[in-house]
């Protein structure tokens, strides 16, 4: 095991000897086959930029163990991305910007054979707490740790309510070699495939719906015998405003209830398009399996 370092000036205590090194990865503007929407749209580019900078960018400045955030994009996005890095308060965090289809770099955590690797949209936040648990954990080579419960935040309204996936979500890391440092895992619905799963039931993200992703939803509010059979944190049902502005203190989340939510240049219905689309597919698939 190695002592950690990242480009980040870490407060005195909070380095520590870990056995594996943690890496963040955000697709901000990449281009893959299953994209249906947005693939060289700028203007979504730069609305995803700026919720970036309240929701994601915020969130990972509060975490207190040594990462490094990797930032993937297409080849022809580099340069695009590249000067919207440049302008950011990073807090200070070390922020890679690489090749889309690059899986390994040997210039992040040398020396470091074992990794963590989480996936975090731009639009969504990890709770900070979320990440310090991996650093002091001992995990299995090829494990996936699926953090299944966080809370949903209606950009507009400010709205939360809770959600636990009944199958795998996005919000996951997995334990890799250097080789598949970057690796993501691919659809997180089959990223499950040939590992070991171990799955982490306390709240553990946020999850932002805009107008401009309006692929997610806010979850429906439970019946009252799933409310009885659940309790409280059931999916769907309304976060106590208490626990709302504990989420909103610890992972600093901005709000921006007076700015629009719809991609600069875009109308509400071409925003809606891509949800149409999804809940026709949803319809025709038996509807969405969230826990219930």
């Amino acid at each position: 095991m190695l002592t950690m370092e990242s480009g980040r000036c870490w407060p005195a205590g909070t380095l520590a000897v870990m056995e594996r090194a943690i890496v963040v990865v955000s697709r901000v503007f990449g281009i893959y086959p299953w994209q249906h929407r947005h693939a060289e749209d700028t203007r979504w580019f730069e609305h995803r930029m700026h919720l970036l900078q309240r929701i994601t960018l915020p969130a990972l400045a509060k975490v207190s163990v040594p990462f490094v955030w990797v930032w993937q994009a297409h080849p022809t996005k580099m340069d695009l991305v590249a000067d919207d890095l440049q302008r950011l308060d990073l807090y200070g965090m070390d922020v890679r910007l690489v090749n889309q289809n690059e899986t390994t770099r040997s210039d992040i955590w040398p020396g470091m054979d074992k990794f963590i690797t989480l996936r975090i949209d731009t639009d969504d936040a990890w709770l900070p707490s979320a990440i310090e648990s991996l650093a002091g954990r001992t995990l299995a080579d090829r494990t996936l740790v699926d953090f299944q419960r966080g809370v949903v935040l209606d950009w507009s309204s400010g709205e939360m309510r809770h959600l636990c996936f009944s199958y795998q979500g996005p919000f996951l890391a997995l334990t890799q070699d250097r080789k598949l440092m970057l690796d993501t895992g691919g659809p997180h619905r089959e990223a499950q495939q040939g590992h070991t799963v171990e799955h982490v039931d306390t709240i553990s993200w946020v999850q932002v719906v805009h107008g401009g992703n309006a692929r997610n939803r806010v979850p429906r509010k439970p019946t009252k015998d799933i409310y009885e059979r659940e309790g409280p944190n059931a999916s769907g049902a309304p976060v106590h405003e208490d626990l709302r502005q504990e989420i909103l203190a610890a992972t600093g989340i901005r709000l921006d209830a007076n700015s629009s939510n719809t991609p600069q240049g875009s109308t509400e219905e071409e925003a809606r398009r891509p949800f149409l689309r999804r809940l026709g597919q949803l319809l025709g698939a038996g509807g969405p399996r969230f826990r219930s």
